[in-house]
């Protein structure tokens, strides 16, 4: 006897009932800022008042040194990690600069030299200005992403959808932390999936061009390009590497050989060692707090890792691993470049989980897959509802707040610990999981009957 679906909560009604419960998420955390700021206890925008001093910097403020050789070696010295050390030196060219900006923060310029150009215009207005622009362009950024999501999922009516994804995407918390502290993360999520919706429309060039933008603002995407070359999309590999000499020619022209000599020997090596902190969601994150116990087991000031360690080596190592075999799982379950723009999708949350540093924020970027797998469980056949639970399940676990971060330091049994600082992490595993039946769609035509199908049933049970 077949099951009957219950009519009043069709599959239609889960991503309804998720969008509400990220929204009270949204909501409590919202209330929780509010009185953490006024308390005193946090500064909005910590991470755009480095954009904004970088900016400065780069538009000829401090000598156009972006990278104090001194400031990093002193953070070596203290054992304290890049990623979270704030300079006492007020003689520096980084410090004056901040200090003389009335920037929020003086956290130290980690990104690469080219990102520093873009955040110029930004130089010219006061830094509360510029962090109110750049704060209202992450959400347009964010609107925007969606919107080519839609396009790569192949809606036959994108406008409904894009309206309670918007809510959704608005209420996620990666994306409010991100307007919190004023992230990049936003662009970042709109490059690789404007670059994936080119490569699905066949612009290979103007989708290489922006992949090469986006890297050199953040190294992550990169990772695509061994794809690429796997799926022989030629024109594609010479347009990236085109793209990126011709930025990095303008950024050595503007910014000189030195940031960028600092960059590559002293900054980069020191940020891909990771660090032992509870928010860095990604598995080598988790293999460094299990090594070094630093968080998510205290509120101490993060360390870097130690000296002579091989903890880092295996989080590398393991990282390698997955994303080698993660190719080529790819490789062979599509013999061709049919759905490259979901694959490209798929790597953006895999690049969380491998990554030395992935914290809360950067999870914006699991917007472009969730929606690749909301798109296609709620409009094809694959879409059980025990996927749909599970997806349900992930979302939650990416995107709401995670209260469970607060209360780590109360908890004490080790594993307990483990299981409660890693629920984001989880949740990002259980999507990687459930992409697979995304890779195995081959017909997109297939997929839209069904979304028509799922439309009318909305309608007949809202």
């Amino acid at each position: 006897m077949a099951r009957r679906e219950c009519p009043a909560f069709s599959k239609a009604s889960w991503p309804c009932m998720t969008v509400f419960l990220l929204f009270l998420s949204a909501y409590t955390q919202h209330e929780y800022q509010r009185f953490h700021s006024d308390s005193g206890m946090a500064l909005a925008g910590g991470d755009f008042s480095v954009y904004y001093i970088a900016g400065k910097i780069a538009n000829g403020a401090g000598g156009r040194q972006l990278y104090d050789p001194v400031l990093i070696e002193a953070a070596k010295r203290k054992s304290e990690s890049v990623l979270v050390a704030n300079p006492s030196d007020d003689t520096s060219a980084w410090r004056q600069v901040a200090i003389n900006s009335g920037a929020a923060s003086a956290l130290l310029y980690i990104y690469p030299p080219f990102f520093s150009l873009t955040m110029i215009p930004f130089a010219y207005l006061s830094f509360h200005s510029a962090f109110w622009l750049w704060r209202e362009l992450l959400v347009i950024f964010l609107l925007a992403s969606i919107y080519f999501t839609l396009r790569i999922a192949d809606l036959p009516a994108r406008t409904p959808v894009f309206f309670i994804a918007s809510i959704g995407a608005l209420c996620f918390f990666p994306f409010i932390e991100s307007v919190y502290v004023g992230q990049v993360g936003p662009l970042i999520l709109l490059l690789w999936t404007c670059g994936a919706y080119l490569l699905k429309v066949k612009w290979d060039k103007s989708s290489a061009v922006i992949f090469a933008l986006a890297t050199l603002i953040k190294l992550t995407p990169v990772l695509v390009l061994p794809l690429i070359i796997l799926r022989k999309r030629w024109s594609w590999v010479i347009s990236y590497v085109v793209g990126l000499a011709v930025l990095m020619g303008c950024s050595i022209w503007i910014l000189g050989w030195h940031n960028h000599w600092i960059y590559f020997r002293d900054v980069l090596p020191a940020v891909g060692e990771g660090i032992a902190r509870r928010e860095n969601k990604s598995i080598p994150g988790l293999i460094l707090q299990i090594a070094f116990g630093h968080t998510p087991f205290s509120e101490v000031q993060v360390l870097a890792p130690v000296q002579g360690s091989v903890a880092p080596l295996i989080a590398k190592g393991l990282g390698v691993v997955i994303y080698a075999g993660s190719l080529f799982w790819m490789f062979v379950m599509q013999g061709s470049d049919k759905n490259l723009p979901n694959e490209l999708a798929l790597l953006a949350l895999i690049s969380l989980v491998i990554s030395p540093v992935s914290w809360r924020h950067h999870y914006v970027l699991a917007l472009l897959p969730l929606l690749v797998l909301w798109c296609t469980h709620l409009t094809s056949d694959r879409g059980s509802r025990g996927r749909i639970a599970m997806l349900t399940v992930a979302t939650l676990a990416i995107g709401s707040w995670p209260v469970g971060d607060l209360i780590l330091p109360a908890v004490h049994p080790l594993v307990l610990r483990l299981l409660v600082g890693s629920v984001m992490l989880a949740g990002a595993l259980i999507c990687i999981y459930l992409f697979r039946d995304v890779l195995q769609l081959q017909d997109s035509r297939h997929v839209s009957s069904f979304a028509v199908e799922a439309l009318a049933d909305a309608e007949i049970n809202p």
